[in-house]
């Protein structure tokens, strides 16, 4: 079985190849997954990869993130889509794979015995820290086959 770092960068991966080769301009500019084009959802995986992070930091003895739990998320991804409004590709897939580096490496840390403590996802609740250690491959994972279809509609 893939340990939760090899999923997290298989899951970039896979986010990288879903757009690799189309061009910069069409992927800050065309939409790609409903009004967003790909430079968005790219700025979203790692809005969202970043949360993720912190709090699995704070699980862990880091600080509480300011802005967690998220109480709206639908609110949370347009104020955030707003603030990456202009961002190059080059920024963005720069910042993501900073993140998933980071995320990389954090799950290599991780301890089996580590895994199976409580933490508070960013979106509330709770759960356990290797089941938001697999949230970062789910939530590529879904935004990589959405780019996917986009892409393939492309060439139909």
């Amino acid at each position: 079985m893939a340990t939760y770092a090899e999923l997290i960068t298989e899951a970039q991966e896979r986010f990288v190849r879903a757009v690799d080769g189309v061009d910069r301009e069409v992927l800050e500019s065309e939409p790609a997954v409903g009004t967003w084009n790909a430079s968005d959802v790219t700025a979203h995986v790692d809005d969202w990869a970043k949360e993720i992070l912190a709090a699995l930091e704070c699980a862990l003895g880091g600080p509480q993130p300011a802005n967690q739990p998220v109480a709206d998320g639908e609110q949370f991804n347009t104020e955030h889509a707003a603030m990456h409004t202009g961002e190059s590709w080059d920024t963005v897939i720069g910042n993501l794979s900073t993140t998933m580096t980071n995320a990389a490496d954090f799950a290599r840390r991780v301890t089996p015995e580590q895994a199976t403590q409580p933490v508070a996802p960013p979106w509330g609740g709770a759960t356990t820290i290797g089941d938001l250690l697999e949230s970062f491959p789910g939530h590529h994972n879904e935004h990589a086959a959405e780019l996917e279809a986009w892409r393939a509609g492309r060439r139909g």
